[in-house]
């Protein structure tokens, strides 16, 4: 877990990866961590955050928002 985040920050970073980004009125079907980063920020779930630690703590939880699952 990343010792720049606190793990409630954590948490809500994955919560909202799950979630779909039209609930938070996005225009998106899937989240793009560029799209995550700015949600984040807006949200004040953090003050700010990279592309590439979004990327890295998306994939320590083996999480994937950007892909579409069919079938």
């Amino acid at each position: 877990m990343s010792d720049k985040f606190t793990a409630e920050q954590i948490c809500k970073i994955i919560a909202t990866c799950c979630e779909k980004p039209m609930e938070y009125g996005r225009p998106i079907t899937h989240w793009t961590q560029r799209e995550l980063v700015d949600e984040l920020i807006k949200q004040k779930v953090v003050e700010s955050i990279s592309t590439s630690e979004i990327g890295r703590i998306l994939r320590e939880n083996d999480l994937q928002p950007h892909v579409i699952v069919t079938g």
